[in-house]
């Protein structure tokens, strides 16, 4: 009777161990699946349930894994009691449940690192420590090598022994640069039409290789201006760093432990989304000003520059859209975005495209046809045009035909050379103001065409209505 008794208290005493591992267990499930949910601003919904779901199933093995240690901790235990849909199993392996509790110590461990970027707070005091680099200039520059990257659509400067690794897959385009001393550099853009799916993966899988022992979101505002108060390094772009401020999210990770420094950019470039990493040692103050080096001064190898997205509605005849947003060289190495329109010349039979704010003007000359292009906000000497010669133009002539044309005073004339048989560059100081420019005849399809550049040097546009000029030529399409 007593020994019946024992029995029946040792069992209720185990059912009651055991509902209290499953309601631990439940809980820790509902806390984890919110913190899942709080990933919903990076990882799409239906990317969550199937990761909820593979939660889920971690979450049924660990539990099971919890009881088998909690019930075998007990003293005298029978191991025929009943699960929660029948018997328990008699515990074959002796390892299993040490084994098993080492797997969730693991699993509990590997939770612990997890970053959620939507948690990042901004910390005052890591940001200060994060913004103290060392100071340098252009000239440091002088000390690493000109490379180009992303399919050879842009140049960056990089120390010379590091090397380089690119691929690309799924409208992806992934750069790899790693340097002698464990320094990494990770370089992501993704098409526009890339699905969301498959950022939210790069960005998942970019995060989990990060560890952390502090962290912090850092204001691209006061990035840029700690760059320019500490450095001497002109940008290329309008601004210091070309990414989209507003669309950035920027973080830094100091881990203590395993001494290293990571910065992640989560933005868009150039119309297109990016993520951009910098993994380096922590003590090596130096190669934390890699990220203030790459954007800086990262170059576009050809222009102009469709900034993906901004092609506008397509022309209902011509099949081109009418308008679209650019990046153009201008000068040596400055470069800028402009607001383009699509234009016609029916005469010509050819479609291009023009900035926002420029006139145009047909001008019939005794040997050619002129269609000249002015921007009203500068001198009305100022200009480029691109007209067809008529049969009977003298290409033997054609250098005086077309001075004669634009009253260019050969007697104070400058040739500047350039542009083989039939490119004559000018300088012609004959006025109260100074003219420079450039006229190129072209041969296309059996006909003879030109292209002009003619800006007064006060203005200081002549780099700028070349720069156009050549862009009218690269969209060039023929009817």
């Amino acid at each position: 009777m007593n020994h019946h008794k024992y029995k029946d208290e040792e069992f209720r005493h185990i059912m009651k161990q055991k509902e209290a591992v499953k309601a631990s267990t439940d809980a820790r499930e509902k806390s984890l699946l919110t913190f899942q949910d709080g990933l919903k601003d990076i990882i799409p919904r239906q990317k969550r349930k199937h990761y909820r779901k593979k939660l889920r199933q971690r979450f049924f093995v660990t539990f099971g894994s919890v009881a088998a240690v909690g019930i075998a901790s007990l003293i005298f235990i029978n191991y025929d009691f009943v699960q929660d849909d029948g018997l328990l199993d008699s515990g074959e392996d002796e390892n299993n449940g040490e084994e098993s509790f080492i797997e969730t110590v693991e699993d509990e461990n590997e939770e612990k690192q997890n970053i959620i970027l939507e948690d990042v707070e901004e910390n005052e005091a890591l940001v200060e420590r994060i913004l103290d680099r060392p100071y340098f200039d252009l000239n440091d520059l002088n000390t690493m090598s000109r490379r180009q990257i992303q399919n050879e659509a842009f140049s960056i400067y990089l120390p010379y022994e590091w090397s380089i690794e690119e691929e690309e897959e799924d409208n992806i385009h992934s750069t790899h640069m790693t340097g002698p001393d464990s320094e990494r550099i990770d370089f992501i853009l993704f098409d526009r039409d890339v699905s969301q799916e498959q950022i939210a993966d790069n960005i998942e899988e970019t995060i989990s290789e990060i560890t952390q022992t502090e962290e912090t979101t850092v204001s691209p505002e006061i990035f840029n201006d700690e760059f320019i108060m500490k450095n001497q390094i002109p940008t290329v772009f309008s601004s210091m760093f070309p990414f989209d401020y507003e669309k950035t999210e920027m973080y830094a990770f100091i881990d203590e432990e395993s001494g290293r420094f990571t910065e992640l950019y989560i933005s868009e470039l150039f119309g297109q989304p990016m993520i951009y990493k910098l993994d380096v040692p922590l003590e090596d103050k130096e190669s934390w000003t890699l990220s203030w080096k790459f954007f800086p001064r990262m170059g576009l190898t050809k222009t102009p520059y469709i900034i993906q997205g901004t092609e506008g509605e397509l022309h209902s005849q011509l099949d081109r859209p009418l308008e679209k947003t650019v990046i153009l060289l201008e000068g040596a190495a400055s470069f800028h975005e402009a607001d383009i329109e699509l234009y016609e010349i029916e005469e010509l039979g050819l479609t291009s495209y023009l900035p926002l704010n420029i006139e145009d003007e047909r001008i019939e000359h005794e040997h050619f046809i002129e269609f000249r292009f002015t921007d009203k906000d500068f001198s009305e000497n100022s200009f480029y045009s691109f007209g067809k010669l008529k049969e009977d133009f003298p290409l033997e002539d054609g250098k005086d035909i077309m001075f004669d044309a634009f009253n260019i005073d050969q007697a104070h004339h400058e040739d500047l050379g350039g542009g083989g048989m039939y490119g004559y560059g000018y300088y012609d100081g004959s006025r109260h103001y100074d003219i420079e420019g450039y006229i190129q005849l072209l041969e296309i399809s059996d006909n003879w065409y030109y292209k002009h550049h003619h800006s007064e040097r006060e203005d200081n546009n002549g780099v700028m209505y070349n720069t156009w000029l050549d862009m009218f030529t690269e969209f060039i399409e023929w009817e």
